[in-house]
């Protein structure tokens, strides 16, 4: 078996360029193949910052290289990751985990490396470092960060505590998302907790006579949720939807939460929160807590007269006064509110968004906002 830096002849995962992968054909194989092969790229680029001296250092041969790297991986990381959430066959999810488990292992052990560390400390301090602007700046700056998020400034032990914790929160996380996935949790029903859906919808999930079988993938739950008349049949589908594998993974998010938790501390942060908005625009937690505090007195007047509106639907089919919009309802009677008032259906509208008009509108949105313009490489 072959796991070197050529590509592969006919690895979907290798060969693509700037077509459509071609993901029916890929196998657990190709995965396999394709991570090691980018792995091993991405220790080229490694091994390329290392040997530049100290002193000859620049942006584009410190910098730029590291970034390449992730990009590198990033482009077999990214469609492994799909595939092993959402392939048919059990192998291939099998092998697309197995290599999410590889390749962010291997980053955290690229966040704890000292000697990258050293090499990109060295050029932040020389006149070269010194005297980036701008984008190339933030990234220099980023780029610091992240290594004293991984423990640098704490010493070898530290890190060494960080890099264990960062591979155990990378092995239960996608655990927890496996689990998410596979569940097949299924809801059986008589017609009569059918009516009001379509007859497409009813027919694709008939199983025998008088017999359905709702799932909880997207275009099945949330239909279900927004179009059935049955108020108990959606209750027992939401419950079972926010249930989804609970058995075995109430005691993986346990360990997720201890295992943040330590992270956190062991890095002297008050809170995981404010280790995982360090990176974003909020900067900490408080920052977050401020603005949803300001969101929700903004929004409350519209969001409590909406609320009222609905109220009054619920009330003109049950023929009594009510005064609760229960979870499992909210999205039937939304749905019914915006058809009653404003004559709109989501599943008609939908029919106008061809595909092509959508991509071009999003497009000229983009234009518009951020001055970005496309064009078409044949």
């Amino acid at each position: 078996m072959y796991f070197g830096c050529t590509k592969t002849k006919q690895n979907p995962l290798l060969d693509y360029r700037d077509n459509p992968i071609d993901f029916a054909s890929v196998t657990a194989y190709h995965i396999s193949e394709a991570t090691n092969n980018v792995l091993s790229k991405a220790d080229q680029n490694l091994k390329k910052i290392f040997r530049v001296k100290n002193s000859d250092r620049t942006y584009n041969n410190t910098l730029l290289p590291l970034d390449n790297l992730g990009n590198i991986i990033d482009n077999v990381w990214g469609p492994t990751s799909l595939l092993s959430f959402t392939h048919p066959n059990k192998e291939v999810r099998k092998a697309g985990l197995e290599a999410s488990q590889k390749v962010e292992e291997y980053l955290n052990s690229l966040s704890v490396n000292e000697k990258l560390y050293n090499a990109i400390y060295s050029f932040s301090q020389s006149s070269n470092g010194l005297g980036l602007q701008n984008i190339e700046k933030k990234h220099l700056t980023d780029t610091l960060r992240d290594f004293n998020r991984s423990g640098f400034g704490y010493g070898k032990k530290i890190r060494t505590r960080v890099k264990d914790i960062l591979d155990q929160l990378s092995k239960l996380s996608l655990k927890f998302e496996k689990n998410i996935s596979e569940a097949r949790d299924t809801l059986f029903l008589s017609g009569k907790h059918l009516k009001g859906l379509s007859i497409d919808y009813c027919e694709s999930r008939k199983k025998e006579e008088n017999l359905y079988a709702i799932d909880l993938s997207y275009p099945s739950y949330y239909s279900f949720m927004q179009y059935a008349e049955s108020d108990s049949a959606r209750k027992e589908l939401r419950y079972m939807y926010w249930n989804r594998a609970s058995s075995v993974n109430i005691s993986v998010l346990d360990s997720l939460i201890l295992l943040r938790n330590q992270l956190s501390e062991v890095l002297d942060y008050q809170s995981f929160a404010d280790y995982s908005t360090e990176t974003l625009m909020a900067e900490n937690a408080a920052t977050v807590w401020e603005f949803e505090s300001s969101l929700h007195e903004m929004i409350m007047p519209k969001a409590l007269e909406d609320y009222d509106k609905m109220l009054q639907v619920k009330s003109e089919i049950t023929g009594g006064y009510e005064s609760t919009i229960e979870s499992w309802e909210s999205a039937r009677y939304e749905h019914l509110l915006k058809l009653k008032k404003y004559k709109l259906d989501s599943e008609k509208v939908s029919e106008y968004f061809e595909l092509y008009q959508v991509v071009e509108g999003l497009f000229e949105i983009c234009n518009r906002l951020f001055g970005i313009s496309f064009k078409q490489i044949e």
